[in-house]
């Protein structure tokens, strides 16, 4: 088969959109709106620490962050990322890329590339052997997170990308994105075959939550200094923020190390999981947040970092609910319900 490149592929693909249709749930979405005891709170907030505040410093403006998956957007923005990434076999499937794959699955999934490689783009995705590749890439992360921890796949998803340019990441999230935004909330079932009796379920369907954009865009009128600190991959985070307004070098996530090619590697520079986050902020930003928000436990250590308002986006998590509410905390419900 002739090779294409991946960034044509890419472009092909948003040029035509012709995602594969797979089996999926879908579940009807009610829109909640900011409960009015937290919106008093923050527009309260804003106006003892912004800059209609006599206090103001423009010099050292405060500071907020903010969790990007699940907090400002329903789902999340890594995982639709790498999965787009796999549907359009995208990876450099390079010996790095290889070396990632957990020994239960490399050869398998090794042998199902091989085959799918010889055959064209849109053949490969009516193949049998391409609804087990795509189960087994799944897999491969789902095992890492069961067997090692959340801190080693959650990296892993930033690694497994090596070989890839910054712009293909990019392109690949652009694609992502705008894919899952016209897709329903719902599941879909990963099968290795139609009678597989042991799918497994992946989220789908990506939405911006109005009521956070709203808010990144009230806070940063009134002065406050703007930061997303995301345990999801650097570029890919940076794709989505961007489309509320915050520019990518006031974004902190998961930092693969480059080579001299500026191809990314398995090498992770930076790791922003619980204190990697709170880490993070304190090498990068330097000051610690007047404001920050997340929604689950690995957002703790950020939350507990500097005094203020926290918001807690609640989705059921201890002992981080356990924790808002002995903190007083800002407690808000999903602002998309099932």
């Amino acid at each position: 088969m002739r090779k294409i490149s991946k960034s044509l592929l890419i472009g092909l693909a948003l040029l035509s959109c012709s995602c594969t249709t797979f089996a999926m749930q879908h579940n009807e979405v009610t829109h909640k709106s900011w409960l009015p005891e937290n919106q008093n709170a923050i527009n309260q907030m804003i106006a003892t620490y912004g800059n209609k505040n006599k206090d103001f410093n423009a010099k050292t403006p405060p500071v907020v962050t903010l969790d990007w998956d699940n907090t400002m957007i329903y789902n999340d923005i890594g995982e639709a990322t790498f999965m787009l990434i796999a549907d359009e076999m995208l990876f450099s499937y390079n010996d790095e890329f290889w070396k990632l794959i957990p020994d239960p699955f490399r050869n398998d999934l090794k042998s199902l590339y091989d085959d799918l490689n010889l055959i064209s783009r849109e053949e490969r995705k009516l193949s049998p052997l391409y609804k087990k590749y795509r189960k087994i890439l799944v897999q491969s992360y789902w095992h890492l997170c069961d067997t090692q921890g959340n801190q080693v796949c959650y990296a892993w998803a930033a690694q497994i990308m090596t070989g890839m340019s910054i712009p293909e990441v990019k392109n690949a999230t652009n694609l992502a994105l705008r894919q899952e935004l016209d897709r329903p909330i719902g599941k879909e079932s990963l099968k290795s075959d139609d009678n597989d009796q042991s799918p497994l379920q992946i989220n789908t369907g990506i939405r911006y939550y109005p009521e956070m954009k709203k808010l990144v865009e009230q806070l940063k009128s009134n002065g406050f200094d703007v930061w997303v600190v995301s345990a999801s991959t650097q570029w890919v985070v940076e794709v989505a923020a961007e489309k509320v307004g915050i520019s990518g070098n006031k974004v902190i996530g998961m930092l693969p190390q480059l080579d001299q090619s500026l191809k990314l590697t398995s090498k992770m520079k930076r790791i922003t999981y619980r204190q990697g986050k709170a880490n993070a902020i304190k090498k990068i930003i330097k000051r610690l947040p007047i404001f920050a928000a997340g929604d689950s436990n690995t957002d703790l250590e950020m939350l507990l970092l500097g005094k203020g308002p926290r918001l807690v986006i609640d989705r059921g998590k201890k002992p981080l609910m356990e924790i808002a509410k002995k903190e007083k905390w800002l407690v808000q419900p999903k602002f998309y319900q099932k």
